[in-house]
């Protein structure tokens, strides 16, 4: 199991997350028509991801499985670095 998230990330992540989402929907939308998914890590050879969502957790996870089939489809047709 890997170590909590510190209290410092939760609130700069929880910030973004509300920043992302309005952005996004609008402040008080009825009905949100986009989701997203935020990854945050420190470069380095002991890399922890954390994440916020807007999208319920099996969401998020087909959705990111879904951006990495296309990005490894991609990657296999030709290397490059975004």
């Amino acid at each position: 199991m890997s170590e909590p998230i510190d209290s410092e990330s939760v609130y700069v992540m929880n910030s973004l997350a509300k920043f992302i989402n309005e952005a996004l929907n609008g402040v008080s939308p009825q009905f949100k028509k986009f989701g997203f998914t935020l990854l945050v890590f420190k470069f380095g050879d002991n890399v922890k991801v954390n994440y916020i969502s807007s999208a319920k957790r099996k969401a998020m996870i087909d959705t990111l499985k879904s951006v990495i089939a296309r990005l490894e489809a991609e990657d296999s047709r030709n290397s490059r670095v975004m």
